[in-house]
């Protein structure tokens, strides 16, 4: 861990450092059937995709899911633009837009 991430947690008042954004992605299957996530993927998908894909999961359409919330987990996303937000959701102080670059 570098020495950013000791000092600071997910309560950045500011533009969030992108260490905050790198949290690992993993589903596990309860069935042990396959899940069909879709390898180019890896790297590229963001937490704005996991409302739709649980929605998915329940059984809703996926041409539905898309055209109301987006991109799903097993969309392709390669080219989805990556970002996370930070500061306040309540709008008691100013939200952030911060881009996130670390595909690699």
């Amino acid at each position: 861990m570098d020495d950013l991430s000791i000092k600071q947690t997910h309560c950045a008042k500011g533009p969030a450092p992108i260490v905050m954004a790198k949290v690992p992605l993993f589903i596990i299957s309860m069935n042990n059937k396959p899940i069909p996530f879709k390898k180019e993927n890896i790297n590229h998908a963001s937490h704005f995709n996991l409302f739709g894909t649980n929605l998915y999961f329940m059984g809703y359409d996926i041409k539905d899911i898309n055209k109301l919330y987006g991109k799903i987990l097993f969309n392709d996303l390669s080219n989805q633009k990556r970002y996370f937000t930070s500061g306040d959701i309540f709008g008691r102080s100013p939200m952030y837009k911060n881009k996130f670059e670390g595909n690699k």
